[in-house]
């Protein structure tokens, strides 16, 4: 906590607490709310990196977006399952989050939790290591349901898949969460 700045500094990095500080995506009033909204999680595992609201029903529709970091302490890998059965109520199933692991380990981990929710699309930025995640979840793990977005190209190739964004395009990625 005291090399991190503060509590809240702490709560918001290492245990996914939501806090507004400085210009925001999101609203502290849309925060607030979710804050009370939230519940806890059905079940934890992984040393609690893995959390699961939902358990995973084969007539469900399920898409994961996933983040990498360099699994050195500082930014967390993540995992997000969404259902997206129905359009207009969106709900977060589970999510897993480790700022140690490897990029390696990360993709087995990716993998392992995409074949718990049966095999759904994953969405994620290739830029830095996450190319090298998605790479080796194609070629190594022959996982093929890999989003593909690059920017003012309409040809995608396993070559290039995955998310290709910079300053602009995550821009519009805000304005359209928004």
């Amino acid at each position: 906590i005291a090399s991190i700045g503060s509590l809240e500094a702490f709560q918001q990095e290492y245990e996914n607490v939501f806090i507004s500080v400085g210009e925001s995506a999101i609203s502290s009033e849309v925060l607030l709310k979710y804050r009370k909204e939230a519940i806890a999680p059905k079940i934890l595992m992984d040393d609690n990196a893995y959390k699961i609201w939902e358990s995973p029903k084969p007539k469900r529709i399920y898409v994961m977006g996933a983040d990498v970091g360099e699994g050195i302490g500082s930014t967390a890998s993540t995992i997000q399952v969404l259902d997206m059965t129905d359009l207009t109520k969106i709900r977060q199933v589970a999510c897993y989050r480790n700022q140690f692991i490897n990029p390696y380990a990360f993709t087995k981990v990716l993998y392992e939790i995409a074949g718990q929710w049966g095999s759904p699309y994953i969405y994620m930025e290739r830029n830095n290591v996450g190319g090298g995640v998605l790479d080796t979840l194609f070629n190594t793990f022959k996982y093929e349901k890999i989003a593909s977005f690059v920017p003012n190209n309409g040809d995608v190739d396993f070559e290039r898949m995955g998310i290709y964004s910079h300053t602009n395009t995550k821009l519009e990625a805000v304005t359209n969460m928004r």
